[in-house]
């Protein structure tokens, strides 16, 4: 440590009130404080109070074992005072050494690409005995590894580019570590070499040169070294933290247009020297559900990142004892308020499951939610599976597993769960799609959860599903005076609105028509009189489709297209009897109205008012004046990566899409896997002018409303499915 400087002032209880100001620098150290508070009496330094505190604090360390030595480091491993690419670097060694040794599958082929957050890490590691403190005072968080198999290695050279381009630097783990820095590069231009700190106390203060502090900034993410002189075909396993996981896949899928199926991956807890071949072992989740067993009042669902097993530093013994384990993984004692839901989204390319724990102790208590304890999902879907109901049952064995492991044994008899399938299975007929949900059903019936529901989704639920989540999120269901929000969904094959319209001036409920797009909801006691309706057709990927061939319907002898970047020759195969040849002209005014012909506003409004394609729907500028608008998905998915604010108006998305369209936008991007990844998807202005004109033209959305886009609220997702898992639990509580 420096020294710290104070000021003092001097001769405020003299009547003459001169004032004496004093600037001073003392060292840090037990006998500076003692000479100068207590003028050198060391007994009167430690105090009765301080006394009982140290005390405690020496018996607590001792029950947890925190002084307990795990071994010794032969050098320091600081965060900042050396190049993140030096060995001797703390990120250097948990990348290339803790990570390949605590988490890697030692099953896999393929070579592995560690990746993990800067923020992570919070303290230096200094040459010397190694504690279980000093495991909390390097990183103090409890983690879960995800990995990704089979990335080509191409696209895995672009990923932590793009990750410290976004760098998600407002969430905890990360934020304090850029303000530090900030700080640091600010005052750099003192921190010479030789220079002194000076104060009016000449040789009692501290006048001692000092040199300058090394410091080198850091990236908000770090990675292990990939493989060079090879294919960029050679696949590749991503390796990384659950913290950052929603964000990486959403990298992966918009690289490679798939989504991409994250495997948890567990490292060896175990005594062994780290020289010293390691024998086969348990996972850190075998050991503690073999604990669970024993103490069923403590389930545990993470692990942490031990920086004991660090792979250079050799003669390290990292002693695993059960009652550590406790302390490190476990979570409060279970009590009868606990609930858990489980909701597995059966989509069309795979199936999801969402394990959420509430609070709630009696049925006439409000919902709270606690934590989204996992999200995890499986590739193919059940309609991949035409022919084979039973296959496709067994498909979700996977994810059941994961809830097995999560859901307390003494509460899944009592934990609900359902399984929702979207369009995508109504795609193979009645009688198919029946039989794979009836397969479903029986096989479920094997797990000890309380099967709620087997079945597909109305396009109006699942809208009315996503109002509920975001109102839920958003606390309005917890007696918030603010107007509910409004929910817009962009997904593949269609797009929902669910809205609250305004109380009359008297504060009675507004008249809507007997249509299939009044919903009465009676949630948590309350009826909400709710506005929905579900756009079959209008998905962004349906809408690139019949963009395409009212553009071809449009010049049937000609091949300009205008939503595409101008020059562009690029051929088009889809839902066309033979493969047409584009040529680009980038024109947004153009674009816009191919966009505006697609969404047949002229179709008849049998009920007015009408939105678009003759759906009748209460205007928002006279119906829905106050309340907020989120938007989320496909909305979420084509305009964030191009740095649209998550709060915006209209016109700075029409003032984007114009941009990109005319090639602008490409001509200001400095970042090159961003360049790399607008060159590579041509549908870009073709995206966002559907998207600028279904919210403007379509919804008729006003120009000077605020929209915003979440993909998460308090870091859960903003779709159907929570709002469905609330619904579930509150049928159970009715039934029993």
């Amino acid at each position: 440590m420096e020294t710290i400087g104070f000021f003092s002032v001097d001769g405020i209880s003299k009547s003459s009130g001169n004032l004496t100001f004093s600037r001073r620098y003392l060292d840090q150290n037990r006998a500076t404080y003692i000479y100068h508070s207590v003028d050198g009496k060391e007994k009167k330094f430690d105090t009765i109070k301080g006394k009982k505190m140290s005390s405690k604090i020496y018996k607590l360390r001792e029950k947890l074992q925190l002084s307990q030595h795990l071994g010794c480091a032969p050098q320091d491993y600081p965060l900042y005072s050396v190049p993140v690419t030096n060995s001797s670097s703390l990120y250097h060694l948990v990348t290339h050494e803790v990570l390949p040794k605590t988490v890697a599958d030692t099953s896999r082929k393929n070579t592995a690409f560690f990746l993990y957050n800067g923020g992570g890490l919070r303290y230096d590691i200094f040459k010397g005995p190694f504690t279980e403190s000093n495991v909390y005072q390097i990183s103090p968080f409890e983690d879960k590894f995800y990995c990704i198999y089979d990335v080509s290695l191409s696209t895995a050279r672009k990923i932590l580019p793009i990750l410290n381009h976004e760098g998600e630097l407002k969430k905890r783990s990360v934020w304090p570590h850029v303000q530090f820095k900030a700080m640091m590069n600010s005052t750099d231009h003192n921190l010479t070499p030789g220079y002194v700190t000076t104060d009016d106390y000449g040789i009692g203060g501290d006048d001692t040169p000092h040199s300058a502090i090394p410091f080198y900034d850091s990236p908000a993410y770090v990675g292990s070294d990939l493989p060079t002189n090879v294919d960029d075909s050679t696949l590749i396993d991503i390796v990384y933290l659950d913290f950052f996981d929603s964000q990486l896949r959403g990298i992966l899928k918009n690289l490679t247009g798939t989504s991409w199926t994250a495997n948890t991956t567990y490292s060896p807890y175990t005594n062994f020297m780290s020289n010293k071949k390691q024998p086969k072992l348990k996972t850190p989740y075998a050991h503690l559900r073999d604990a669970a067993v024993a103490n069923r009042e403590k389930p545990f669902n993470s692990i942490r990142l031990v920086f004991a097993l660090l792979g250079i530093i050799t003669a390290i013994i990292f002693y695993q004892k059960p009652d550590i384990i406790n302390t490190l993984t476990s979570k409060p004692t279970i009590t009868s308020c606990q609930k858990y839901a489980l909701m597995v989204d059966a989509g069309s390319t795979g199936s999801r499951i969402h394990v959420y724990r509430f609070h709630q102790c009696n049925r006439h208590d409000p919902v709270q939610l606690e934590e989204e304890e996992l999200f995890a999902q499986t590739q193919p879907g059940l309609s991949a599976f035409a022919n084979e109901p039973q296959k496709a049952a067994e498909s979700l064995d996977g994810l059941m597993q994961d809830a097995l492991k999560l859901v307390p044994s003494r509460l899944q008899k009592t934990t609900p769960i359902a399984v929702k399938a979207t369009a995508g299975l109504r795609l193979l007929g009645e009688a198919k799609s029946e039989a794979i949900l009836e397969a479903v059903r029986v096989h479920l019936a094997t797990y000890p959860f309380r099967v709620m529901d087997v079945s597909m989704m109305d396009g109006k639920d699942e809208g009315v599903y996503a109002w509920i989540t975001v109102n839920f999120l958003l606390g309005h269901f917890a007696g918030s005076s603010q107007h509910s929000a409004a929910v817009l969904d962009l997904g593949g094959g269609s797009t929902q609105i669910v809205f609250e319209p305004d109380r009359l001036p008297d504060g009675s409920l507004p008249s809507l028509p007997e249509t299939d797009s009044k919903y009465i909801l009676h949630f948590d006691g309350k009826d909400y009189l709710l506005y929905q309706n579900s756009y079959l057709g209008y998905g962004l990927m349906e809408a690139r489709k019949r963009m395409h061939q009212q553009v071809m319907a449009i010049q049937p002898e000609g091949n300009m297209h205008a939503c595409l970047p101008r020059g562009l020759l690029w051929e088009y195969s889809k839902e066309v009897s033979q493969p047409v040849l584009f040529n680009g002209t980038g024109s947004f005014t153009d674009c816009v109205n191919v966009a505006d012909m697609m969404l047949n506003k002229d179709k008849e409004c049998e009920l007015a008012p009408c939105s678009f394609d003759g759906i009748y729907q209460p205007p928002i500028s006279d119906s829905f004046k106050h309340g907020p608008i989120y938007i989320f998905s496909y909305f979420h998915d084509r305009t964030q990566p191009l740095g649209l604010p998550a709060t915006f108006r209209l016109p700075e998305l029409e003032a984007l899409t114009e941009s990109v369209c005319s090639g602008a936008f490409l001509d200001n991007v400095t970042d090159v896997a961003l360049k790399e990844e607008i060159l590579d998807r041509p549908e870009w202005c073709l995206d966002l002018s559907f998207i600028y004109r279904l919210l403007s033209y379509g919804y008729e959305i006003p120009h000077d409303r605020f929209l915003t886009v979440a993909k998460k609220i308090d870091n859960v997702e903003t779709g159907w499915c929570l709002g469905a898992a609330i619904a579930i639990l509150g049928e159970l509580e009715h039934t029993q």
